[in-house]
């Protein structure tokens, strides 16, 4: 039986462990697949004070479920184009509560001890899963747009500057006379002072990087428009008298007067009402401390005294008293009517300008018109570049703000369920060492099979069974030219057998059989056909190389015979080659051979 070899068995099956074990990765990373979820999370983090607290920047409770919110997950679709729904996108978002190492330790601490713990966790971790039908760069994406978004909708909300709208849009409009156009620019430009204004130094001085300057320089931009450019406008349109329908503008001034003079009788009734109201609050008062003062002496300390014993009771009073409001609300209507009727005067001086003829002929007020025109549209132009480069930077002024209070503390990373291609080729490594130990068994039982059945127990060859196999198989087809039949025969085992006995006929047989696989090629069929004949079927093999072969046996034995010259091992030889002899089957070619024999 051939020797137990290892790397033999492997070397036979090689093709055969390859397959297998790829084909069984392959599967695994198939089915797995299938089932692969990914999981996008990053961490964002609250970072004003009142976090800590489970309040928002407006002190109402803070709700981090706004990251599912129907706003941000809208945007989120309109950015990245998605085909996906809300509902789909929020059910796979997910965020929870990460207290740091310390604060959980204090928790348990607390809790340990049975007192409550009321401080909220400040960062939150936000995951977003899809399936096998997803990538992961999809989930990465998404994730990272969704808490892009909501840090900007969170930033809107709670931190961000509203700006006004563009009033100035509307003054080119053809409905509005010239004057009105230029109204409601300088309007404008007061209303959009007072914003910047009201916002201080810091806002004033915030550089924006889409706009490349400060919003300072656009402040100085717009006051340059109003105290330079409209001024001229207004010159010119009050000297020329220009109007679309002089009746209408007017009619419209005359009525703000009416208006004005309503407002001025307003306020001036109620400021004398109020002013009655004083008198009497002043009398009344005048007597509750004259009054007071009989009983403690002076007025003086009796008011100290109040003052004193609030203040040592850590009391916070409000110091305004009743007499002040009065005053303030006095004030506040007599600078409203004080102004209306500023407003008045200069309605009445534009009626009393444009009643005036015009002394310009119509050649020189058509000029004037287009003139005033292109003026009016140039300063529109202006005003509306300026206007959008400070939406921009209150945009960038309002996501620096909201970024201030909430950040994404970790960059989106996505991890999956199971590393497919890491366990794949595990399977790949373990299938092929399970398909290695296979064909281990498999061949050596084959071996056992051979060897019982197949092999000649003697000679080590195949017997006569499988010779007989082959031949079969080979008897189903023509052969190929140069197919060539060796055949030798042991004339002597008689007297080898008497000499040596059956043990030694038995070793010089396969003495022979081992001479012939020294000579014969690995391709070449050797078999043992019993009765102390050997076949021999060499594909590929001419006249002169089957001669050769033959020779190279005889001389082998011949140097046996004259190394051990008791043995005198006699042989008869034989062979047939297809292509010198004209015959194309197995059975007809073995049977020329015996023939020979």
């Amino acid at each position: 039986m051939k020797k137990f070899d290892i790397l033999r068995y492997i070397k036979k099956g090689k093709y055969w462990i390859v397959l297998a074990s790829l084909v069984a990765g392959m599967l695994f990373y198939f089915i797995q697949s299938q089932k692969q979820t990914y999981v996008a999370r990053t961490m964002i983090e609250y970072t004003y004070h009142e976090a800590a607290e489970g309040k928002n920047p407006r002190g109402e409770d803070l709700d981090v479920s706004e990251v599912k919110s129907t706003t941000v997950l809208q945007r989120t679709i309109s950015q990245l184009n998605l085909s996906e729904s809300i509902d789909s996108i929020r059910s796979a978002l997910s965020y929870q509560g990460v207290l740091s190492s310390d604060e959980s330790s204090v928790k348990s601490a607390m809790l340990a001890e049975g007192k409550e713990y009321t401080k909220q966790p400040t960062r939150y971790l936000v995951t977003y899963t899809v399936d096998s039908s997803k990538s992961s760069e999809y989930a990465n994406s998404v994730l990272d747009a969704v808490v892009s978004n909501y840090i900007t909708y969170f930033g809107e909300k709670y931190v961000s500057t509203h700006i006004i709208p563009n009033n100035a849009a509307a003054a080119v409009e053809e409905a509005y006379d010239y004057l009105e156009k230029a109204d409601l620019m300088n309007s404008h430009i007061e209303a959009i002072l007072d914003y910047m204004d009201g916002k201080g130094d810091s806002f004033l001085s915030f550089r924006c990087a889409s706009i490349d300057c400060t919003f300072q320089v656009l402040y100085d931009q717009y006051e340059f428009i109003k105290d330079h450019d409209l001024p001229y406008v207004y010159v010119d349109i009050l000297d020329s008298k220009i109007s679309n329908d002089l009746e209408l503008l007017l009619a419209a001034y005359r009525q703000r007067v009416e208006n004005g003079h309503v407002e001025i009788n307003y306020n001036s009734n109620a400021a004398a009402g109020i002013h009655e109201t004083m008198d009497q609050f002043s009398k009344k008062n005048k007597e509750s401390i004259g009054k007071a003062a009989d009983s403690v002496g002076n007025s003086y300390s009796y008011i100290l005294q109040n003052v004193y014993e609030n203040e040592r009771e850590n009391v916070i009073v409000d110091r305004t008293t009743t007499y002040d409001r009065l005053i303030d609300e006095y004030t506040n209507y007599l600078i409203s009517a004080s102004n209306v009727e500023v407003d008045v005067n200069y309605y009445n001086y534009i009626i009393n300008t444009f009643r005036s003829k015009s002394t310009q002929t119509s050649e020189e007020k058509k000029a004037t018109k287009e003139r005033i025109t292109h003026s009016l549209q140039g300063i529109s132009e202006k005003l509306d570049s300026l206007y959008q480069k400070l939406l921009l930077g209150v945009n960038e002024y309002n996501a620096e703000r909201g970024s201030s209070k909430l950040r994404m503390r970790t960059n989106v990373s996505v991890i999956e369920s199971m590393n497919i291609r890491r366990y794949a080729i595990i399977i790949v490594f373990v299938f092929g060492v399970l398909m290695s130990g296979v064909i281990i068994v498999i061949g050596r039982v084959s071996d056992f099979v051979e060897y019982t059945f197949w092999t000649d127990h003697v000679t080590g060859l195949p017997n006569r069974r499988r010779c007989d196999q082959y031949i079969d198989e080979m008897s189903k087809n023509m052969l190929q030219e140069n197919f060539a039949c060796i055949m030798l025969k042991l004339l002597n085992i008689r007297e080898i057998n008497s000499q040596f006995g059956r043990e030694g006929g038995n070793q010089i047989l396969s003495m022979i059989a081992e001479t012939q696989k020294n000579v014969m090629p690995q391709e070449a069929a050797l078999f043992y056909n019993g009765n102390e004949t050997f076949i021999c079927f060499v594909e590929q093999c001419n006249l002169d190389r089957a001669t050769h072969l033959l020779n190279g046996i005889t001389q082998q034995i011949n140097a046996i015979n004259d190394e051990r010259k008791e043995l005198n091992i006699q042989l008869k030889t034989a062979m047939t080659e297809s292509t010198s002899e004209k015959v194309f089957n197995i059975r007809a070619i073995l049977s020329s051979t015996f023939k020979k024999l």
